[in-house]
């Protein structure tokens, strides 16, 4: 058997340089661009496309290895969307658990694009039957990785990048997940599309050799015409009869939806004098920013500039020392509450002198001081507030050390303050749907997300974090207040729109009137059970084709 002359191997090259790692490269870092601060949520639908796009055409090259190929696809598509978007870890424990983290979250993109092939593989790359899998193992591996491991981190699916999209529509009715299944069937939509359209122009081109193809066509193994334009006509009326019944039940949720009451609050960004990890390293610093920025709200309001706020939110941290085992602070809190006149959600860490293990807590405080009331942070975030697998990782990385020893919170999420119930995510929790559904199933009827995002300095992280609050006001049609102790603090309305948003590292303040409601959308009560059924539909179509491919050849 005679080597392959140097001329096929380069061309071998050639040919899968583009499926594997340019398309897949340009398609993740397009992808990057639809979260915020950016917004160009269409870019979403766009780099999925290419992904699959790359994939499509590793299929028709009908070349060995399609599994391994499809991984390789999938992890560079996964890096170009997660080393850019997850950067502001690296302000945070540089470079090394940055990198980590990205490689992990990969693994999820390859556990997505090699089943995807296996789909096109069986069913055809533009099939009906492959997008709609596709779309639901997508969405599947989605809420595992919500879940798992440690807890979940959900930072980064298709969802969240549509914060400003129509296609937002269908956060009411079924979450993140329902959003990720609509953009990852236009996305598909797109590829056949595309598809119809280059075979409309080929046809206009004057067919060259024996084979007919001319060119890059060459390269391939193309099915006919008429099953494409089948495929896209079948798979746009899908998402189109989605997408509009989102739209309808929006639309309907939206207008029947009638406040029971409204309540004035204003958030406080007292801001920090450092960034990082060090950013409450002087004793009281951080309070006695909050507690200055309250008093200049409080003068403001003596003279009329500012309206008389029923509830005061203060941010996650903003007591940088434990309140209730340190009189000072707690003098110093309490003076706040009297000169504001209203109740103030405090953050504090409580430990070492009044609880150990320490809480990340909400506190609700008055000019009588703590009431007692509190919300503890459910969601906990691995190797920063605790320390998975501890032994072991305080071993090989010297970061460690900085991780806390937190306990999570069993609390439903509910803060009642000046008769209204305020249902509490606190920074990172608000990632994870069911703090905010659980919270509303108490009867919370305005969302308060208080969060400390100086650790990462001017990154993107808090916009990010904005774009994520921004959804969940969509998904269940409540007013949500963002208090940053160094921004971006802001209201969002139950229409997705951001007010008063404020600028980094400045103190700062605003009041807002906003409406309270009692609605509840469908994503509160079928979100949890949708979630286990698409997953149980996934495996099953998943391992249906598994059976299929054995008992029939395998055609493009």
């Amino acid at each position: 058997m005679s080597a392959p002359s140097p001329r096929s191997v380069f061309s071998s090259i050639v040919k899968l340089l583009g499926p594997i790692i340019i398309v897949p490269a340009i398609g993740g870092g397009a992808s990057y661009f639809s979260f915020a601060p950016y917004n160009l949520w269409p870019l979403g639908v766009v780099g999925i496309a290419l992904l699959f796009g790359g994939l499509g055409l590793l299929v028709a090259m009908r070349r060995r290895h399609f599994y391994w190929c499809a991984a390789g696809a999938g992890f560079v598509w996964a890096l170009a969307l997660y080393l850019p978007l997850f950067q502001w870890i690296q302000t945070f424990v540089e470079e090394p658990p940055w990198i980590a983290l990205c490689i992990i979250l990969a693994l999820f993109v390859l556990a997505i694009t090699v089943p995807v092939v296996h789909f096109m593989r069986l069913w055809g790359v533009f099939s009906v039957r492959t997008a709609a899998a596709s779309a639901l193992w997508w969405t599947a591996v989605e809420a595992v990785r919500a879940r798992f491991p440690f807890g979940g981190f959900s930072w980064g699916t298709p969802a969240y990048g549509q914060s400003t999209s129509p296609l937002v529509s269908a956060a009411p009715w079924g979450s993140a997940s329902a959003v990720t299944f609509l953009v990852v069937m236009w996305a598909y939509t797109l590829v056949i599309g595309a598809a119809a359209a280059l075979f409309l122009a080929y046809a206009a081109v004057c067919r060259r050799d024996d084979r007919g193809h001319t060119g890059i066509f060459s390269w391939y193994s193309w099915p006919r015409p008429p099953k494409v334009f089948r495929s896209a006509v079948g798979v746009l009326l899908i998402v189109l009869t989605m997408t509009s019944g989102s739209f309808i039940y929006d639309f309907s949720q939206r207008t029947h939806a009638e406040p029971t009451s409204t309540r004035r609050i204003a958030f406080v960004q007292g801001d920090v004098s450092t960034s990082g990890l060090t950013f409450n390293a002087i004793r009281m610093e951080v309070l006695e920013n909050h507690a200055q920025a309250t008093f200049r709200l409080a003068d403001a309001v003596r003279l009329g500039k500012q309206p008389q706020p029923d509830i005061v939110v203060w941010p996650e941290n903003s007591a940088d020392i434990d309140p209730l085992g340190n009189p000072d602070a707690n003098a110093l809190i309490t003076s706040a509450a009297r000169a504001i006149r209203a109740p103030i959600l405090v953050g504090a860490v409580l430990g070492r002198k009044s609880h150990n293990p320490e809480l990340n807590a909400i506190l609700l405080w008055t000019s009588d001081g703590y009431q007692g009331i509190r919300h503890v942070k459910r969601h906990i975030q691995p190797f920063g507030e605790y320390l998975p697998l501890r032994g072991l990782v305080e071993k090989i990385s010297p970061y460690a050390v900085w991780a806390g020893n937190f306990q999570a919170g069993r609390g439903n999420g509910i803060i009642p303050v000046d008769g209204s119930r305020a249902g509490v995510a606190t920074c990172f929790e608000i990632i994870f749907g069911d703090s905010g559904r659980r919270a509303i199933h108490h009867g919370a009827d305005w969302l308060a997300v208080p969060t400390n995002n100086a650790t990462f300095g001017y990154s993107h992280e808090t916009y990010q974090q904005l774009g994520i609050s921004q959804f969940r006001a969509r998904e269940l049609h409540r007013w949500v207040v963002v208090a940053a102790t160094s921004g971006a603090s802001a209201f969002i309305s139950p229409e997705g729109a951001i007010m008063d948003e404020t600028s980094l590292y400045e103190q700062d303040f605003a009041v807002r009137t906003v409406s309270l409601y009692q609605t509840r959308t469908a994503a509160t009560c079928i979100q949890p059970w949708l979630d286990g059924v698409l997953c149980v539909l996934a495996v099953l179509v998943c391992g249906g084709s598994i059976i299929a491919r054995r008992k029939r050849k395998i055609t493009l």
